[in-house]
């Protein structure tokens, strides 16, 4: 778990990030997200461990863009990359995981309670069915195309909230962003060409958000 990209452990550091502390805490998830699994029997695949690692890594690159105390919600949490993983790095923002499948969802739960990450709750569901609130940041990794994701996030934005997506480099090219996104960060994490995309919310607060 210490083969992490230089480049990112310098960014990390300069942000005031403690680097050896974030994978101390990931080795202890990966550990618990790895029983788990093989207890419920959630995958099949024998490498799915060390993929699980490899994603949960790629997370960091985030952590730059989550500094201000807020509130995220994380779309398609699935096995709880990323928003498990900001939930755990960051326990100054109060993360809402959504998974519409309810094993998933429990198991996250379980995840949550046996890993003692207290800024964090699992919601049943589509997103879009989670009552309105306005947040502060909205993650999700290749969960869908940016236009769907935008649709159904958009009332649960505000001026100034932040999109972080790993998305893929065809989904980034064929999907170009909303006109109520600008686009502030565009970077490559892996050798696939998946890129941590941020962009910021720039409608005006009295614009209507459900158009």
């Amino acid at each position: 778990m210490t083969d992490l990209p230089i480049a990112l452990r310098n960014t990390l550091s300069e942000h005031g990030i403690q680097v050896n502390s974030c994978l101390e805490k990931i080795e202890h998830l990966v550990n618990i997200v790895t029983f788990y699994r093989r207890k419920l029997n959630l995958y099949a695949n024998n490498s799915v461990d060390n993929l699980w690692k490899k994603l949960a890594l790629e997370s960091l690159y985030a952590l730059p863009f989550l500094r201000k105390q807020g509130t995220l919600l994380d779309v398609g949490s699935g096995n709880g990359i990323p928003g498990l993983v900001y939930a755990l790095l960051q326990p100054n923002i109060m993360v809402i995981l959504t998974e519409t499948v309810r094993k998933k969802a429990i198991t996250l739960e379980r995840i949550r309670l046996q890993v003692g990450v207290h800024n964090a709750t699992v919601f049943i569901g589509r997103v879009e069915q989670h009552p309105p609130i306005h947040v502060d940041y909205i993650s999700a990794r290749a969960v869908a195309p940016l236009p769907e994701i935008w649709k159904w996030t958009r009332p649960f934005c505000k001026p100034d909230t932040l999109f972080l997506l790993f998305r893929g480099s065809n989904e980034r090219t064929v999907n170009l962003p909303p006109k109520e996104l600008t686009q502030i960060h565009c970077q490559t994490v892996n050798e696939q060409g998946l890129a941590l995309w941020v962009a910021q919310v720039n409608f005006s607060p009295n614009e209507d958000q459900t158009k």
